[in-house]
């Protein structure tokens, strides 16, 4: 019964770990583009 419980439980953990690192991945990528932007509007700035 114990061990049961504590592999349900390490199975949770597990899966938050996942969705913490696929959320990373996901948010800089996002952050990734942003400052891509950002970078090519001011290049575009200082060439004007």
């Amino acid at each position: 019964m114990k061990r049961a419980g504590y592999s349900l439980f390490s199975g949770k953990v597990l899966f938050f770990t996942v969705k913490t690192v696929k959320n990373k991945i996901f948010n800089k990528k996002i952050l990734d583009k942003k400052s891509e932007k950002v970078y090519h509007f001011s290049k575009q700035k200082e060439i004007y």
